[in-house]
Formats: structure tokens, sequence, C-alpha cells
């Protein structure tokens, strides 16, 4: 894990411009976003892939801001069963309700699923009346608003995959959504055959085999990580 002070990342990284495309930050400046920087003492973090951003039980004070890479949520239990609660974007919030409440302890791990940059700040200086009065404030927390329910969104989606009976049915949802999101039936997803098992609640093997009948039946292609989908003419 490297360290910047967000001034130093700046100088070297296009930090402001990543910014500048985070929700977390819609109508404000690029010179606002320099002073809210320095108030909410913003740093930037390099993690490797695999590194750990967190662990299950630390408790954190300041809210993780992905700018560039993947990162995941995930629940590992004393028998070392795997669960993937969330996977993060470019631009999204990871964990902040827990900096904001000031939880005793995060209740999951998460780990850079590949290499990754993050900005984090103060969290109390998201939901707090900036002593200075910056306007721009007011914009943040209306922003904060939004995103903490798109990530609402996002767990219920996961949920909705998961409650599914069959392991066709979780799989077929889960790909639905990945070509509604890409906006074409022809996509990458981000998660590993283990990751994708883990993050569907499902058996590794069960579901490569389930695939593997998928794709026979013309439902689909894939090769690793792309995935084709087939519409049926009877479908059509």
């Amino acid at each position: 894990m490297e360290q910047k002070c967000y001034s130093e990342a700046a100088k070297c990284l296009n930090v402001r411009g990543m910014l500048e495309k985070c929700v977390l930050f819609k109508g404000i400046g690029p010179e606002e976003i320099d002073d809210l920087m320095n108030c909410m003492n913003g740093q930037v973090f390099h993690y490797d892939k695999g590194e750990y951003l967190f662990r299950a039980g630390q408790s954190i004070s300041r809210a993780y801001i992905l700018l560039n890479g993947r990162i995941i949520a995930e629940q590992v239990d004393y028998w070392g069963n795997r669960d993937i609660l969330q996977e993060f974007g470019p631009g999204e919030l990871v964990a902040v309700n827990y900096a904001i409440v000031d939880a005793e302890a995060v209740p999951t791990d998460v780990m850079a699923l590949e290499e990754s940059c993050v900005l984090t700040v103060e969290a109390e200086r998201l939901i707090k009346v900036c002593d200075r009065g910056c306007a721009c404030h007011n914009k943040v927390k209306d922003n904060l608003i939004m995103m903490l329910s798109s990530g609402n969104r996002s767990l219920a989606q996961k949920l909705r995959h998961v409650s599914k009976r069959s392991t066709r049915d979780k799989l077929i949802s889960y790909l639905t959504d990945s070509a509604i999101a890409a906006g074409k039936m022809e996509f990458d997803i981000h998660l590993d055959r283990q990751q994708l098992a883990d993050y569907l609640a499902v058996d590794r093997s069960a579901m490569s085999a389930e695939l593997s009948r998928m794709k026979s039946e013309g439902m689909l292609d894939y090769k690793k990580n792309h995935f084709v989908l087939h519409v049926r003419e009877e479908a059509v």
C-alpha cells in the first residue's frame, strides 16, 4: 500500500479529474474540490491486487472513495466459507455508512480485486457543517444521500440474485443485469469463477457445470470472464 496526501497525489495523478466524475462531487468545480480535500484531509492510497483496505472487526473513521480499479466487500466465516456481498467500481463509496455512524466494528473484509487507487476523507466532515461555511459542503451532503441510496440498490440487486431457487436462475439474473449495465449482450464481468460462485452463494463446480449446460443449449457463449448472451428465436 502506498499513501500520498491529496495535494501530492494531485501533482502526479489525475485525481481531480477522477473526482470530477464522481457523483459525490457532482456540481462542484475543480477549485472547490481542492478546497474540500484540504478541509476533509484527503489522502490517496494505492492498493495492489489482493491487498486489503481493511479487515472485518476494524473500526474506521474515514470514508473510502474508489478512484480507479475494482474492490469487493466479503465475509468469511470461521470455517472459511466466503460470501462476496458487494462489488465497487470507480466513483463509488466504500463502507461509508460504518464510518459515519462510528460503528464498533466493520463486519466485512474489503479487498482490491485489481490494482486500485482510493481516496479517503474524514467521514465526519462529509456530514457536519463546515466551520468556514463552504457552500460546496451542502452539495456534498446532498450527493452523499444519493450515493447511499444507490448503495442500497446494489445490495437489493444481490439479494434478488441469491434469492432465486436454482443455480441457473441465479446465473440468469446476474448475467441479465450485467448485460443491461453494459448496454449490450456481449460484456465482461470482473469476477472470476470462484468469486462469482461466492457472490451468488453457490458451489463453484455446480455453477461451472450449469454454465456448460447453458452454453450447450445455445443460451450463451463465454471465455473466462467474457460472455455473450443469445436470445432464442422463439423468445423474440
